[in-house]
């Protein structure tokens, strides 16, 4: 992000799906004259935002839904960022007009997320870890990165450069594996902690046990994806 931001001369930056504003509050904290802006959906991560806001003089934080960004006047923003958020979409394209109208022309729109494979030979074993995977991480459908980038072609957006980041991901896959394989591997435990953890919170327990193989095997994959608009 620093990069883009230095690189693009930005002055006025906007994070989707900020939760608790991690990103943007270093972001601000390094470029002080930079206006850093927010949207999340969730009540409780904002509330935690706001505990920090006050710090930075350079952060707006506000509830928002990506797919409607009529808060914001055209050709607002330098620079739009998203980080592993975009994969709860089930309209990606919506959420990518709204980017372009608020960015300005040439202006930046970059996505880490991740993606299923593109493959029309799926085995029964794949398709029943992309189905747990899906519904671990509350996601409707996991799009293949080509398609994505398609949705994005059609809304007006070049790919400035694209990476495949799927290997730094392993180092923390690994030690959320190792965390929620004590979780499947004590019955008695794992018992227990139903009669009161939330459901989702054992359900993503699958996506830690799961994450591992499924990016070794090349099943997932994480990109880094900067766009500008045309």
């Amino acid at each position: 992000m620093a990069k883009y931001i230095k690189e693009n001369k930005a002055k006025d930056v906007l994070e989707l799906a900020c939760g608790r504003g991690a990103n943007s509050f270093y972001l601000a904290d390094k470029f002080k004259d930079i206006k850093f802006y927010g949207i999340d959906l969730s009540r409780g991560q904002l509330n935690y935002a706001r505990k920090r806001i006050n710090k930075f003089r350079n952060v707006r934080i506000n509830q928002g839904d990506f797919h409607n960004l009529e808060n914001f006047e055209k050709n607002k923003f330098d620079i739009v960022f998203i980080i592993e958020s975009l994969c709860h979409s089930p309209h990606k394209e919506i959420v990518l007009e709204e980017v372009n109208r608020v960015l300005k022309p040439e202006g930046i729109f970059i996505v880490i997320d991740g993606y299923w494979r593109n493959s029309d030979k799926k085995s029964d074993l794949e398709r029943k870890t992309k189905k747990l995977g899906e519904l671990s991480m509350a996601v409707n459908n996991f799009e293949t990165y080509s398609n994505f980038i398609i949705q994005a072609k059609e809304k007006n957006f070049d790919i400035k450069y694209e990476e495949k980041v799927s290997k730094f991901l392993l180092p923390n896959a690994r030690k959320f594996a190792k965390l929620a394989s004590k979780f499947f591997n004590r019955p008695k435990l794992a018992k227990f902690l139903k009669t009161f953890l939330p459901e989702i919170f054992l359900l993503n327990s699958i996506a830690g046990y799961l994450s591992p193989n499924v990016i070794e095997q090349g099943f997932f994959k994480y990109y880094l994806t900067v766009l500008i608009k045309k």
